[in-house]
């Protein structure tokens, strides 16, 4: 059997920058995509000159790379995405990735991670830097073993609270006690963002 989820997805990430590095960008208006740039393209092309001591991701080659509170790629539980489950490569069963008709399937749902929990632990002030891609396509693909015809009350999501409920990313899915790894991605970038949060 495959299993699989076409529609939207989200890969967010975010970490600690030093709070002099913030406030050197906002007060000298450095964009957060320019900078990014700066990193991953060619320095002498740059023209931001960010003085050493706030070039806090001089070490780390890119943005994304700044991920120690967070880093999550998966499918958005939301009606607009489908799930999908195949035998023999034809179509078996399907739903739509909403709360309600998940639960109405009997699939269990469980939440194991929130952003703004890990937000609300941070010291004051802590300023984080924060990005977001929105994804387009197969969101998540894996095939695996079943000896009987599928049964949604034997899956298990289990998801990410990102953006205070907007976003709940999946994070990693369950069938009968298997553990089913997203080994098939196609998608496109639709949007990538990047910004400040300050605590």
């Amino acid at each position: 059997m495959r299993i699989k989820i076409e529609g939207y997805g989200v890969q967010t990430f975010a970490g600690i920058v030093p709070f002099a590095a913030y406030q050197y960008f906002q007060s000298e208006d450095i964009d957060l995509e320019d900078y990014d740039n700066s990193l991953t393209g060619d320095p002498e092309e740059s023209s931001l000159n960010v003085p050493k001591k706030y070039h806090f991701a001089g070490e780390y080659g890119a943005l994304n790379n700044i991920a120690d509170l967070w880093e999550l790629q998966g499918a958005l539980i939301d009606e607009g995405n489908t799930l999908i489950v195949e035998s023999d490569d034809d179509p078996d069963w399907e739903c739509d990735l909403s709360l309600s008709t998940l639960e109405s399937h009997g699939i269990k749902l469980f939440e194991i991670g929130d952003s703004e929990d890990i937000l609300y632990e941070l010291p004051s002030p802590t300023a984080v830097v924060m990005g977001t891609q929105v994804l387009e396509g197969l969101i998540f693909g894996e095939e695996f073993e079943s000896n009987s015809d599928f049964d949604p009350t034997q899956l298990e999501i289990y998801y990410h609270n990102h953006n205070d409920g907007e976003d709940l990313i999946v994070k990693s899915i369950q069938y009968a006690g298997q553990e089913l790894h997203n080994t098939w991605l196609e998608v496109d970038v639709e949007s990538n963002e990047y910004e400040w949060i300050v605590k």
